[in-house]
């Protein structure tokens, strides 16, 4: 498996959910290794009994210096992959073109997962004719989160047959709703709040996630009542829109990320997602089976995940009015937390079992293994 960070140190939902379907394919009997990137924190090379690889990878302007790390996973992989049966790739990125390429020298068959789409999404990177052509296009299982990718898939020349429309998993040993005595203990714990509204924000501070959009909205927010949470990846990966900082107050409260996501989950009532881009959020699937109330944007699979008005609110991308609007019905109104969020864990726990997402995920595996389309 490839996945641009891996737990303990990745933060982003791709990153979990890497980590989620890695250690249930081990406890299957399956070998799994996961590729990552190298961290400035240590990475261990056996992580709940996944073997780890870390590469050294540098985002810099020194074109040499980016070719020489790529030359040096290329090396790597073609020492490693005769051993193996098959490739996974979490995110079509410049080193998944790297490693694409050597299953094709290997004959090794590939399945892609496109974690995100839309504008800047997997299917509309800088590089996106390369890891159309060596990635996407040569992958014999692409797996999608939603119809908008789905249909990206197939404008950029996928077969039909080789897409494979499998969701993301939750872990419900981890996520599960609380009652008002733990959600307070898990709030001393923490060191929040005791009596306010907490609306909480969890995953990457980047652009991409609208963190400026929702410092714009909680601004318009009238809840002296209510604070908002914001626990995310720290500035070695990505930084907070200046916005964010600019704007903080009493009732803004930010927190690095953290491993045990559900301790923050089970302190909050609101969960908010501001995204102007996604695939099918591993955040947003979280909160939902803990019991949260979501306010959330229509990008990526959040409309199918979220029935507007029974399980959650769902507002336009880009709009911090609206978001506005929604938060501030979640706060003010506590039945309304409690019925949307009761639908919302029903939902999640109907939809996003981890099993039946990891046996579709082996019966491609196996069609692909037997030289058949996954679909």
């Amino acid at each position: 498996m490839y996945t641009w960070g891996y737990y303990p140190n990745g933060a982003g939902g791709a990153e979990r959910q890497a980590q989620l379907q890695a250690e249930a394919l081990q406890r299957r009997g399956h070998q799994v290794s996961v590729i990552c990137s190298k961290s400035s924190r240590p990475q261990p090379s056996v992580a709940n009994g996944v073997r780890v690889h870390a590469f050294p990878y540098f985002r810099s302007r020194n074109r040499l210096v980016e070719a020489l790390c790529l030359v040096g996973l290329f090396l790597f992989l073609m020492r490693r992959l005769p051993g193996v049966d098959v490739v996974h790739v979490y995110g079509p990125d410049l080193k998944a073109l790297v490693i694409a390429f050597a299953a094709w020298i290997w004959r090794k068959p590939l399945y892609i997962k496109i974690t995100s789409g839309g504008r800047d999404g997997d299917l509309d990177r800088n590089y996106h004719r390369l890891t159309k052509f060596w990635t996407v296009r040569r992958a014999a299982a692409l797996q999608t989160l939603s119809a908008q990718i789905t249909n990206e898939a197939l404008a950029a020349g996928v077969k039909p047959s080789r897409i494979v429309d499998i969701p993301n998993a939750v872990d419900f040993a981890r996520f599960q709703p609380v009652d008002a005595a733990a959600r307070l203990q898990a709030r001393e714990r923490l060191g929040l709040p005791a009596a306010e509204v907490i609306v909480l924000y969890l995953g990457r501070f980047t652009g991409e996630k609208g963190l400026a959009v929702l410092s714009d909205a909680w601004a318009r927010v009238v809840a002296p009542e209510a604070a908002l949470l914001l626990v995310g990846s720290t500035a070695e990966e990505a930084e907070l829109p200046e916005g964010i900082f600019a704007g903080r107050t009493a009732h803004t409260i930010v927190r690095e990320w953290s491993n045990e996501p559900q301790a923050y989950y089970n302190a909050a009532d609101v969960f908010v997602l501001p995204s102007l881009r996604e695939g099918m959020s591993n955040a947003l699937l979280e909160a939902m089976a803990c019991g949260l109330a979501v306010a959330c944007t229509a990008v990526g699979a959040a409309e199918a995940v979220v029935e507007d008005g029974v399980s959650g609110l769902i507002v336009p991308p880009g709009q911090p009015a609206r978001l506005a609007a929604a938060l501030q019905r979640l706060v003010q109104d506590p039945a309304l937390r409690t019925r949307l969020g009761a639908a919302a864990a029903s939902t999640a726990h109907a939809r996003y079992a981890v099993d039946p997402v990891i046996d579709r995920i082996e019966a491609a595996y196996a069609a692909m293994l037997a030289g058949k389309a996954p679909n």
